[in-house]
């Protein structure tokens, strides 16, 4: 494998949003009793809200925190799957040698 391909391939940085994320999924099953579908803004472990669409949670999330860091996800019983195509990482003509 390339060195570029591997150094992509473990590159692994801290996500600041991790506390965020964590306590989304902590409390995952109990918002979606209450908010399936919608869109939660979360800051600081707090939920700030839950909104119909994603704009207005952005909209919101802007007006309230500037730039951010803010994490805003839809609530759904699963996370929708996500694929990575290989010519988005580069790694589309990449030598395994």
């Amino acid at each position: 494998m390339s060195p570029v391909l591997t150094s992509l391939l473990t590159m692994s940085s801290p996500n600041p949003l991790d506390p965020e994320l964590a306590y989304f999924n902590d409390h995952r099953a109990e918002w979606l009793s209450h908010y399936a579908g919608k869109f939660a803004l979360i800051k600081d472990e707090t939920l700030v809200g839950t909104f119909t669409a994603f704009n207005e949670a952005y909209a919101a999330a802007v007006e309230k925190f500037g730039k951010g860091p803010f994490l805003i996800r839809q609530i759904l019983a699963r996370d929708p799957e996500q694929s990575t195509p290989a010519l988005f990482v580069g790694a589309l003509f990449a030598n395994p040698s």
